[in-house]
Formats: C-alpha cells, structure tokens, sequence
C-alpha cells in the first residue's frame, strides 16, 4: 500500500498514477471519452513561509479530501507533487470534468477559515483535457491538461481551463510552466557567495513580500517571480558579488519577468515593483553590519520613507508597514 500511496494523503502517488495511464493507453482511442485533470495549489508556499510547513502540510490535506469527494468513487486522484495532484476519470466528457471543478472550487471558497490566521484562500487551478479529442496518447493527455493549468493560473487562479480552449496564441510568460522550481534555480544561482546575514536579510525580505502578496490579492503566480526579483535587488548589495555567467543570465531572466509586469493591470505593476526594491532596503538596513548593529525595523522604515514618498498614500504601503514589523519581531523572537 506505502508504495504506491501518499504518506501525508493517503492518495495514490505518482509511481501509482503511471500505472493506470499505462492501463488507459491501450484503450484510449476506443469509443467513449477519458478526461484528465491536472490540479494545482495557487498558494502553498505562502502558508508554508507565513505559518510554517505544519500548517502547509494540513491545507495539503485539506485539498487532498476535497478532491477525493468531489470526484466519483470510480476516478483515480493522485497526488504527484508537492502542491500537485491528477484525477483520471474514465467515461467522462468535458463537462463532467468541469462540473468536478465546479465542486473543488465551491468546497474550497470557505475552507481557510479553519486556519487561523490563514494568509490567503485555499485555491487551486485546474486544467482539463479530454481523450481522444485532444490527444491520442497518455503523455500528450497529460501535457494539454497541465498547459491548460497554467492557462488558469496565469489567468489568476482558483478557476479551470480546458484544453479545447487554449488559442496557442499568447506569449508565455518567463516562468510559465516552471513557476517556484526554476524560480529557485535562478534564485540559487543569484545568490552564490553571500553572507549568512545577507542570506537572512533575503530571507526576511522574501518572507514580508509573501505575506503582503497575499494580503494585497496580488496574482499568485507573481509570488515566485517576486522572490526571484527581490533576490536581483539583493545581489546589488552584497559585498562580494560572484558575477558568473549563471548569474548574468539569471539577471537576464530577471529583466524579462520586470517586462512581463509592465503588462499586468493596474495596480499590480506598481505594488510589485515597489514590493522588490522597498523590502530589500528595509531588510538589508536592519541587518548587522561590520561596524555595528543595523537599524531597528520602525526606523529602517521611517529611512526610506523620502525615497518612497509616492509610495506612502498607496493601500499596500499599510499593509506593508504592518507585516514588516510582526513578521519582523516574530522572527527576532524565534532567534532569541
């Protein structure tokens, strides 16, 4: 049972899904339909980074059940990722897989009321495809129903989409498809020769940007470019930059995500930039310096009030002062 199953869901896993798909292949292209559904979480890593990987852990299991109830007893959910899970439903047509959708997103609008202090609502982002109509193999199946996850996604999340309606047509966006694994690559690559304390100055300045993210409703899918930016922002201010070509074309990459949000609506552009550039200031003058201690967070802030002048009548500077100072004393409390 352990072998093919979750520990924390007690769903089958990937290792389980593979083989029902190698059971589907041989009859996927006989009379009748088989939809699949690739569901994504929009926003664990915010629970995990404000409330910690306990409280993750059970909004894993929280999404887990309400998949399982809202699929029929005969289709197969499976958990395959860490925030990543696919139903498989046998004799199914596209509106009964969007119907199953329907029911996730219902089961799911209330659900982090359960969670106190919860920084965000429990969503997920569906894509659907339908065989034989969009596709002749498992693997191709499963391809068209995580590009039509994305779709909903990088539309804001918490919706479904279909295979059958993606045009092909629109520009990706530079993470797209990738999203917080190649964020953290680059991140990584960013990152290589700083301090401990620059380390957790950029800790920190990711922290706060999460949880105003959150706050503010900004598009879950800008969560891992943020981290990614707020890391560019941070190598600016080590004091022995590596400069390799990795991280030239993680800068690259960097500039590409800024012109990416040049296209979101208004006021997300403007929160995102202000988010990257801010925080990094606030955590990089609290952190200790050779010469001495870095500024308490109230005074760190109060310093870069001139700069930010623009900035201050914006709904989100509130929200940013706020979290800046709990998330803040939260942590120095931990240390002590």
């Amino acid at each position: 049972h352990s072998a093919k199953h979750d520990l924390l869901t007690e769903l089958p896993n990937y290792r389980y899904l593979q083989e029902r798909l190698s059971e589907l292949r041989s009859g996927i292209t006989r009379a009748g339909q088989s939809a699949l559904m690739v569901v994504d979480m929009d926003s664990l890593k915010l629970f995990n980074d404000t409330l910690g990987h306990e409280v993750g852990d059970r909004v894993i299991q929280t999404v887990a059940q309400v998949l399982r109830s809202a699929c029929r007893q005969e289709d197969f959910v499976a958990r395959t990722g860490g925030d990543e899970f696919v139903i498989l439903m046998e004799d199914a047509d596209v509106s009964a897989a969007i119907a199953v959708g329907d029911r996730i997103h219902a089961a799911l609008a209330d659900a982090h009321r359960e969670i106190e202090g919860a920084p965000t609502r429990i969503g997920v982002s569906i894509g659907v495809a339908v065989a034989p109509s969009d596709a002749v193999s498992t693997a191709d199946l499963l391809h068209a129903a995580d590009q039509a996850m994305y779709d909903a996604k990088f539309a804001g999340g918490q919706r479904t989409r279909t295979a059958s309606e993606r045009t092909g047509g629109a520009e990706p966006r530079t993470l797209r498809g990738r999203g917080t694994r190649l964020a953290d690559t680059l991140i990584r690559a960013l990152v290589a020769g700083a301090t401990s304390e620059e380390m957790n100055a950029l800790s920190l300045a990711q922290r706060w940007a999460a949880t105003i993210a959150g706050r503010a409703d900004l598009p879950p899918e800008s969560i891992p470019e943020l981290r990614l930016v707020i890391a560019a922002e941070a190598t600016k201010r080590f004091r022995m930059p590596k400069g390799d070509r990795d991280q030239l074309l993680a800068q690259h990459l960097v500039e590409q995500v800024r012109e990416d949000w040049q296209s979101l609506p208004s006021p997300a552009f403007e929160y995102l930039n202000l988010l990257a550039t801010a925080l990094v200031e606030v955590a990089w003058l609290s952190m200790p310096a050779p010469s001495g201690e870095g500024l308490p967070l109230k005074e760190a802030l109060q310093s870069i009030s001139g700069t930010y002048e623009d900035a201050l009548d914006l709904p989100i500077w509130p929200i940013l002062v706020e979290v800046v100072l709990t998330v803040g004393e939260r942590r120095k409390r931990q240390a002590a």
